[in-house]
């Protein structure tokens, strides 16, 4: 059958097609493409097509990130007890260990919590409050929750505990603390689609460089941060985020990195699928972020961060998340590192 539609060739801007025909050295089929799918300048359509590390934006264009990253400093230098209050999908229970993982290089003062969804329902709950007076905390930094809180931050206040907001879901209005969202930057921005592992990432993308500023590493290595992309890209594709920005380069060099992964947990879990000699964006989507999110669908939100925390395959190994034996089992409404407890 015959088809009725008319195809119209566009035709781009012929000054900007010369430009990247002559100045970008694409070939003249390579530049229409790209024009017309919306690249107006030759260095982000070459960051498109051949991306790099130094892509990667200045993450202090998020409008708090420098009174964030001075007032970690300030708990850090004052050995203030911090906890990170994460949320349970993948997403929130990726940042939140990513969070944790970073900030143990330079205190022992740091915890963490993810309350179950399915008991205490979803949000930066106000009853855990008194729970962290008692235990002396005095800054808490939520991962991917938090940005309505209103009721929960001022009762933080009240009790002179500092909060820190780190989410990404749309703002309706700005809580009265330091927030840290990639929806705070222009919707042109690359950060503003990040996930809530991807603003983490921002963030402690932020804190090595300020730490790095003010002499902090003089006498120790400043920590690997390439080492995260792995977890990172896991959770921007858990959270169907778009894949443009910064999230397109996440995805790009997480999804390099997890060909040779960097922790014991994703290894074990591409050989668990069969997937140690190959791995495709399908293998990723069907068979292990599905695994993710299931964990905390279950109310076993802690399963699945003892399981990224595993220090070698053997104790990764032995994780019931690893072993798909997500069992019922008692649980507390809210698991924390039991270390600092």
């Amino acid at each position: 059958m015959t088809s009725t539609k008319l195809w119209i060739n566009k035709v781009p801007n012929q000054e900007l097609f010369q430009e990247f025909v002559t100045q970008g050295f694409f070939t003249p089929l390579l530049a229409k493409i790209l024009i017309n799918k919306g690249f107006s300048d030759i260095k982000s359509a070459y960051s498109f097509l051949y991306p790099q590390l130094s892509d990667f934006s200045n993450p202090f264009i998020i409008p708090d990130m420098k009174l964030a990253v001075e007032r970690i400093f300030k708990a850090i230098k004052a050995k203030e007890k911090i906890v990170i209050y994460g949320d349970s999908d993948a997403d929130g229970i990726i940042g939140t260990f990513i969070l944790y993982d970073f900030l143990k290089n330079f205190t022992p003062y740091v915890d963490w919590l993810i309350p179950s969804k399915t008991e205490e329902g979803y949000g930066f709950h106000a009853k855990f409050l008194p729970y962290f007076k008692a235990k002396g905390i005095n800054l808490i930094i939520t991962v991917d929750v938090g940005i309505s809180a209103y009721h929960t931050v001022n009762s933080a206040k009240a009790l002179n505990i500092d909060v820190i907001v780190t989410d990404h879901h749309e703002i309706i209005s700005k809580p009265e603390t330091i927030t840290i969202s990639g929806k705070l930057t222009e919707p042109s921005s690359p950060l503003y689609y990040l996930c809530g592992a991807g603003v983490v990432f921002a963030l402690i993308r932020a804190l090595r460089s300020y730490l790095l500023s003010q002499g902090f590493f003089v006498d120790k290595e400043p920590p690997f941060l390439r080492k995260y992309l792995e977890l990172v890209s896991l959770a921007t594709l858990a959270d169907m985020v778009p894949l443009i920005g910064e999230n397109r380069l996440i995805t790009f060099f997480g999804f390099r990195d997890l060909l040779n992964p960097y922790f014991p947990c994703t290894k074990i879990l591409l050989e668990r699928e069969n997937l140690k000699y190959g791995l495709s964006e399908e293998d990723l989507y069907y068979k292990i972020i599905p695994k993710f999110n299931s964990a905390g669908r279950l109310g076993k939100p802690e399963i699945v961060f003892e399981f990224l925390s595993s220090v070698d395959k053997v104790s990764a190994e032995k994780n019931p998340f690893s072993n798909r034996k997500l069992k019922s089992r008692k649980t507390n409404s809210g698991r924390r590192n039991s270390k600092n407890s």
